[in-house]
């Protein structure tokens, strides 16, 4: 039986097969190995529903734990509104989703109005001199999501149908324009710290993308050098393979529009082009419409009001089974209208074939299993006219054989797992700020295991990378610091997790935490009360040191200070040089200063330098002899020196004239009057500024 599922409540019996109806062979071969399985989807764009977690199992889970048995998906498709962020209904279903396993990826309908030609969100054209601007946007959407949300985005779309002419969100974007925009998309990511994300596109609304808008971007190998999965939906025909450019390729939207049909017949629709596509198109993931579709049509996988239509369950006969990272192996068929295909996970004897008889009816099929692990049973799961996603009795393998029964216009999946380890671990956040106390929360952990329902413990285990280990803290899946940090002093630490499933498999990986630098306020050297004598030129330093590594540009102003002094900025940034020549009548006044530094961090931080410029009294200056000689008069001044001294003569001590000034002279000083020829001279002293 089955390790990973649980007993359905009733076990029905393998179904007779039709009398007289012809046993038919299907070879199945490990050695014939072809595309690796990412996984199956659906998406919740534009829905603004609240998401009960029943809903959210019935469409995620492996369990049987609700009265509908989950179909597995394993990809979850949202939206990016316009403007860069997901709305509260779509990330409270990604967050459910992504506890049993499932990825998210997230596509953008339009970029906001300014990025494009009409300012519009509806049709338009890409603006490319928005590149920088849109890149950041959408690499800072994904960062937002782990660090504010938990949510782990895995891949990324450029645009939604970027070739469809709608009257809904929409815009167009050029192969050229694709090609130009992916190198800003990844060094944004990049930037944010979740390069991770895989970059994908076209997402074409035609399989065929026949405006070939891919082409210009993966035949230059340095931009498809950072595109992870090219992706197109499937309307306007084709399930036949078209190139892939050596990357994973998707299958990522397809549904009909015309009235609500969840019958078997409509199901057997979709599971021949669920077949076509894993077969012929031999896409890496495929992916239905909606989930629960907004009007009364077959646009999602139930009805309006959450009916589950047959074609859900046929889809889960896939989801629920084939999980990423399985591959498709072959399987030949011959003399059967049945469409057959096998998956198997790689070294192991997880195995899963899918048997689709879409006649009316029953086929005596015939299994074969060479180069495989040949197990005792294999468990068939049935969606049929009265049965979805039931499994039955176990069907036993003799001689690496056995038959059954694919009854009329059903789809039978027979099912081996064993238990096998997890195959990696994802940390939904690796960043942390620094200065925040312990127990500051860095992200939640999410192991990826082949197996279907399986639960996990994680713990810091020592190892290679495992230096760190003690400065942090393992609880549930969470990791919290156990110290603060500081970015001057350490930046980068290194952790080594195990992650152990339910029955003691596990794997182990290291991972690098980042500290990131908090904005911190620029320090002042401080600057004691300066002493200055009146007209002397004053110059001071106020010098800054900004922890912040590396120091961010510094902007300076003086908030207050006496009348005409200035504030400038030495070539190096981070001083700002205070000017003030005291004019005399400022003499004996206490001037306050106040000069402000401002960073360009994140919020602006600033810090304030006080200080007093005291100006000494002025001393009166004192005239020594007066003394002629040779037609010129001959004055001697003692007085401070800093001030301007100007030489005024007068001969009548009403109209004055000005002989020269002299700047800051030293003391003493002589004063020449050249022209004495005068009868009567009068000599008076300003002293300025």
């Amino acid at each position: 039986m089955l390790k990973c599922l649980l007993p359905w409540l009733v076990r029905l019996t393998a179904m007779a097969a039709v009398a007289g109806a012809q046993a038919q062979s299907c070879i199945v071969d490990g050695n014939s190995v072809y595309q690796r399985i990412d996984g199956f989807g659906a998406s919740s764009a534009f829905s603004g529903r609240t998401w009960t977690s029943s809903v959210a199992h019935l469409f995620f889970s492996t369990n049987l734990t609700f009265v509908n048995n989950g179909i597995g998906l394993s990809l979850l498709r949202n939206q990016i509104q316009p403007g860069g962020y997901a709305t509260a209904s779509e990330i409270g279903l990604m967050q459910m989703a992504q506890a049993t396993g499932a990825r998210i990826w997230s596509t953008p309908w339009t970029p906001q109005a300014s990025f494009k030609d009409n300012n519009s969100t509806v049709g338009g054209n890409f603006l490319s001199a928005s590149n920088q601007a849109y890149a950041s946007q959408l690499a800072g959407y994904v960062a937002n999501m782990q660090k504010a949300n938990g949510v782990y985005v895995y891949a990324l779309s450029i645009q939604n149908e970027p070739d469809a002419n709608v009257t809904y969100v929409s815009c167009h974007w050029s192969a050229q324009q694709f090609h130009d925009f992916v190198p800003f998309l990844y060094n944004a990511l990049v930037a944010s710290n979740v390069s991770s994300t895989r970059i994908m596109l076209p997402e074409s609304e035609n399989w065929n993308d026949p405006q070939g808008l891919v082409t210009t971007a993966m035949n230059d190998p340095a931009v498809a050098a950072d595109v992870g999965i090219v992706a197109d939906h499937d309307y306007g025909g084709g399930t036949g393979p078209r190139p892939g450019y050596g990357k994973t390729h998707w299958e990522t939207e397809v549904s009909t529009f015309d009235t609500y049909d969840g019958s078997i017949t409509n199901a057997m629709y979709w599971a021949n082009q669920f077949h076509q596509f894993m077969t012929s198109a031999q896409v890496n993931a495929y992916h239905y419409w909606w989930l629960i579709p907004s009007g009364t049509d077959n646009e999602g996988l139930t009805s309006q009001s959450g009916t589950v239509a047959k074609r859900a369950y046929v889809l889960g006969n896939f989801s629920r089974f084939i999980r990423p990272g399985y591959y498709r192996i072959g399987a030949a068929n011959t003399g059967s209208t049945a469409l057959i295909s096998a998956y198997q996970y790689p070294n192991s004897g997880d195995i899963a074939i899918v048997a689709i008889n879409t006649g009316t009816a029953s086929i005596n099929q015939t299994f074969t299993l060479t180069n495989l692990p040949v197990p005792a049973s294999m468990t068939p799961w049935v969606t049929s006219s009265s049965l979805s996603l039931a499994n039955q009795a176990d069907v036993t393998i003799t001689n690496s054989s056995f038959s059954y029964p694919l009854p009329p216009m059903s789809v039978v999946t027979f099912v081996w797992a064993t238990n096998l380890a997890p195959t990696d671990i994802e940390l939904l956040n690796s960043t942390v700020s620094e200065n925040q106390p312990a127990g500051a929360v860095v992200g939640n952990f999410l192991a990826l295991d082949p197996d279907c329902a399986n639960t996990f413990t994680y713990s810091l285990v020592s190892g290679t990378g495992s230096d760190d280990n003690a400065s942090f803290n393992l609880s549930g899946s969470t990791l919290t610091t156990a110290a603060t940090f500081n970015y001057q002093a350490k930046n980068r630490y290194s952790i080594r997790v195990r992650s152990t499933d339910q029955g003691g498999l596990f794997v182990e990986k290291v991972f690098a935490i980042t500290v990131t630098e908090a904005n911190e306020t620029p320090v002042f050297a401080p600057v004691a009360d300066q002493i200055v004598n009146a007209g002397v030129p004053f110059v001071i330093t106020n010098a800054v040191t900004d922890p912040d590594v590396p120091p961010l540009n510094l902007t300076f102003s003086l908030l207050s200070g006496p009348t005409n002094a200035t504030l400038t900025t030495d070539g190096s940034g981070t001083n700002g040089i205070f000017s003030w020549r005291p004019p005399v009548n400022r003499a004996n006044t206490t001037n306050p200063v106040s000069v402000q530094v401002t960073d360009s961090g994140t919020p602006n931080l600033s810090a304030t330098n006080n200080f007093n410029v005291i100006v000494n009294p002025l001393n009166l200056p004192a005239l020594g002899p007066v003394t002629l000689s040779n037609g010129q008069v001959n004055l001697v001044v003692n007085g401070d020196q800093g001030p301007d001294y100007t030489l005024l003569t007068s001969t009548d001590l009403i109209n004055w004239q000005a002989l020269f000034t002299t700047n800051s002279p030293p003391m003493p000083l002589t004063l020449v009057d050249t022209n004495a020829g005068a009868a009567t001279r009068f000599y008076r002293l300003q002293l300025g500024p």
